[in-house]
């Protein structure tokens, strides 16, 4: 009788190695990995009480997850770009001590979006507020060195008009710590000079003459850079936001160095 049975046990030993093995073909086929960089977007609607009309507003989005990052121990970096970007974001909604807590993620932005807006309701403080509207992005950049967070945003919320942003931000991939127009060059005083000749072509300011008698906001009328740049195409541009150094009529101020005046001191 002992025979028997150890056939029948070890046919079922059989049949279930077998099944197992097929279970785990077909399970590992099937799994999918997280995107390092996670991306999407989030949206909401306010609408007046008659609800025939409504406003839109919107972020578009790039984080870094927090699992799967390349193989390589890298949370440092990762953690000081989500948190800058949690910086920003929260700066959109007046829910401020809910959204500047962790972890970051998709519902994260959802939440943003959501507390901003507002229906019209039959209450004098908020009867406009359903107006508001806000437009942000969030894109990352890499190289072997450094991160490029590039945020941007608008928002309506009463007023002649709305107001916005667009920055460049750097991060060391080394300790995560943020950089500075200094990290990427040798010659500060040098850069400046050259900056100062291409503004003033751009702007049509002749040498020698005031940039703040022309209606700029320089301190001291010294022209200076800011921290705000990328690099693009064979040139340095750095950006100087509404308000920065001129009036709200002036616009965004976008200052255009090629990077062949500035090679021997600037490293991209």
């Amino acid at each position: 009788m002992k025979q028997p049975l150890l056939i029948i046990i070890a046919g079922l030993f059989l049949v279930s190695c077998a099944t197992t093995e097929v279970i785990v073909d077909e399970v590992s086929d099937e799994i999918n990995f997280p995107d390092r960089i996670a991306s999407g977007r989030a949206k909401a609607y306010a609408f007046n009480m008659s609800r025939s009309d409504s406003t839109l507003s919107v972020i578009d989005y790039e984080y870094f997850t927090p699992q799967f990052s390349s193989g390589v121990m890298d949370s440092t970096f990762k953690d000081s770009v989500n948190a800058r970007i949690v910086e920003l974001a929260s700066m959109e909604s007046p829910d401020t001590e809910t959204l500047l807590l962790g972890p970051l993620t998709d519902y994260y932005f959802e939440r943003v979006v959501n507390d901003f807006t507002v229906d019209e309701v039959d209450d004098e403080d908020e009867m406009d507020m359903w107006r508001w509207e806000m437009e942000a992005g969030f894109d990352i950049s890499e190289t072997d060195t450094y991160v490029c967070l590039m945020s941007h945003g608008w928002s309506y919320t009463g007023g002649a008009h709305g107001n916005g942003y667009t920055f460049y931000e750097y991060f060391s991939k080394a300790d995560g710590l943020e950089l500075s127009l200094e990290d990427f060059t040798t010659d500060l005083d040098a850069l400046t000079t050259i900056a100062e000749k291409y503004f003033r072509e751009q702007q049509e300011i002749e040498p020698g003459t005031s940039l703040n008698a022309v209606g700029f906001w320089f301190e001291n009328d010294t022209f200076a850079l800011n921290d705000n740049f990328y690099f693009s195409g064979g040139e340095m541009v750095f950006v100087y936001n509404s308000y920065e150094i001129a009036p709200y009529a002036a616009g965004v101020i976008d200052l255009t160095i090629p990077l062949s005046e500035i090679e021997g001191f600037v490293k991209p």
